[in-house]
């Protein structure tokens, strides 16, 4: 999406050009990205210059624009210089205490690569206690359980896994918060990643394992597995996340793997396309919790409608039924848009003694698909169908997502 042209909250004389200050512009990058909603703001250069732009509930929206390229790259080089990234690294990520406003604020400061020159993306860290819970996001009780009964498995691998690969979002760190508590009275807890927007409680935190550093990870991982109980591996280097995590079980550990994909086998798949030996997963693997996160409606202007027949024919409902599906009107709550907070439609799906035996021989994804199916696991497009009747989402969202968008995608 592209991102509003519009300045929000900046500061009139950080905006002007003719003002030009990187450490208030820095300053004010930081207190955006505390802002609520906001998971991620960005530095990057464009044709003329640079902008600054942030992420919140899925969206770009532009912050300012800078006004030249030597601008941009002195404000991208004093991020950089206070995450202590070299300012030649172009993939390094650091974490760095910066004042803005009157209080002190941790951020992860990453260096990324771009077609027009250098980028920064500054990530908030935020207290756990910040996140919503289950409930909140329209979580059910039935499915809580069901997740929280296999972070209560005492050893062996528990994959979390979302469509985007940056997996640390408020759906996988919610349920990460909540299976910690479950653990956090009998077991130490340590967190193995790059970077984690929130500081969990009852977790000892070893970050900065960078993915062109797989060695150094690799080592990181197997002491942090003699002495933690519970391990949560995270990276952009899914590959060896998957590996380290099922040499990490043999310990008799239990390890939470952090990974992307499209629903819950194909997950199962990315393990052995990374050279998982499939007996070790038939003995290790004791599940996949897959989530969908999905725009919620406002509770402040939600209203019933009846959704396009193309709509409900494109999700196999009847349209003469009479459906009791709801949208958001838009209010200023929500400045207009209809939509507040996200969804989570969590897949879940437990390796019983029939999906262990077929990974054990091998079989191919369509059987594994069916034994899982037999199983109980449930399609995604149902998951959200359920949340939609629920009046948490749009159906058209549903539609979107997983019809007309994977109608694209082939």
């Amino acid at each position: 999406m592209a991102a509003s042209s519009r300045p929000v909250g900046v500061p009139k004389e950080a905006a002007d050009s003719r003002a030009w200050d990187t450490r208030k512009l820095a300053e004010t990058v930081v207190e955006a990205a505390f802002r609520p909603g906001v998971t991620d703001v960005h530095v990057r250069a464009t044709g003329r210059g640079g902008e600054i732009v942030c992420r919140s509930d899925g969206a770009m929206a532009r912050l300012c624009e800078i006004p030249s390229k030597k601008a941009c790259n002195a404000l991208v080089l004093r991020l950089k210089r206070a995450a202590k990234i070299d300012r030649s690294e172009t993939a390094g990520v650091g974490l760095c205490s910066w004042a803005a406003g009157r209080q002190r604020r941790e951020v992860w400061v990453q260096a990324l690569r771009s077609v027009d020159g250098e980028e920064v993306c500054v990530r908030p860290v935020r207290s756990a206690h910040e996140l919503p819970s289950l409930s909140a996001l329209g979580v059910s009780e039935a499915e809580g359980e069901r997740m929280m009964a296999l972070f209560r498995k005492p050893q062996g691998v528990l994959i979390l896994a979302s469509p985007t690969m940056s997996a640390f979002n408020v759906g996988l760190c919610a349920i990460l918060n909540a299976g910690i508590q479950q653990r956090a009275s009998r077991a130490n807890v340590a967190v193995v990643a790059e970077y984690a927007p929130y500081r969990f409680d009852h977790t000892t935190m070893f970050l900065g394992a960078h993915a062109d550093r797989r060695e150094l990870r690799a080592t990181m991982v197997r002491v942090v597995s003699q002495v933690f109980d519970t391990i949560v591996l995270a990276g952009h280097d899914q590959e060896a996340v998957a590996s380290e995590a099922f040499k990490a079980a043999q310990r008799d550990r239990l390890v939470i793997a952090v990974l992307g994909g499209r629903d819950a086998l194909s997950c199962v798949e990315r393990c052995l396309a990374a050279g998982v030996d499939a007996w070790a997963m038939s003995q290790y693997l004791i599940g996949v919790v897959f989530f969908e996160m999905l725009l919620a409606n406002c509770p402040h202007c939600r209203v019933r409608y009846a959704p396009d027949r193309h709509v409900l024919s494109g999700l196999g409902l009847a349209a003469t039924k009479r459906w009791a599906f709801q949208r958001g009107a838009g209010c200023k709550a929500c400045d207009g848009t209809g939509y507040h907070g996200f969804v989570c439609a969590p897949q879940i799906m437990e390796v019983d003694e029939a999906l262990a035996a077929k990974l054990a021989a091998s079989a191919r994804p369509a059987e594994l698909r069916k034994t899982a199916t037999a199983s109980g696991l449930r399609p995604l497009k149902n998951l959200a169908l359920e949340k939609a009747r629920q009046g948490l989402l749009p159906l058209e969202d549903v539609w979107l997502r997983f019809v007309k968008q994977r109608h694209c995608d082939h």
